[in-house]
């Protein structure tokens, strides 16, 4: 296929960690209350949609590529658990099925583009990938700590 020849391995990896920066940050800034406080409910919308949108596209990219998550060993109990939820959101449909199939969703995007990503992969690999997320997220929380220390002192509050 063309998509084979245009796409190699080095480029899924590159756009895979591209994708893990960007859902790391998204959901961070969900997390610190002045930002999310700040933010409408349309941009929150709107932010999780292109990071959606970006990991459905990796998830193509590697169906018609490579097809990683299919050779993982327990694939079939992720498979299980995710129709379990489908028929879950669908019995209880009249709660609200929109929250459901919306979470549904995003289990389905961490199931497909973030548990697969460790097969055929050295332990160096793994370990420097765990250090760049482990450094993202340190930076992330003194900074928020250090901004919090300051409303602290300032008393400053939301």
């Amino acid at each position: 296929m063309v998509l084979k020849k245009l796409v190699n391995e080095n480029i899924y990896n590159v756009l895979r960690k591209i994708y893990m920066v960007v859902f790391i940050m998204a959901v961070l800034t969900r997390v610190l209350l002045p930002i999310a406080l700040c933010e409408s409910q349309l941009i929150n919308t709107l932010v999780f949609s292109v990071v959606a949108i970006f990991g459905f596209l990796i998830i193509i990219i590697d169906f018609f590529t490579k097809r990683i998550f299919w050779q993982q060993k327990n694939v079939i109990w992720l498979m299980f658990f995710l129709i379990a939820c489908l028929i879950s959101s669908i019995i209880n449909a009249k709660y609200g099925i929109f929250g459901n199939i919306r979470n549904l969703i995003w289990m389905a995007i961490s199931f497909f583009l973030l548990y697969p990503v460790d097969y055929k992969r050295t332990t160096n690999e793994i370990k420097g990938e765990i250090k760049f997320i482990g450094d993202i997220l340190i930076s992330v929380w003194f900074m928020a700590c250090s901004i919090s220390l300051v409303m602290f002192i300032l008393q400053i509050g939301f």
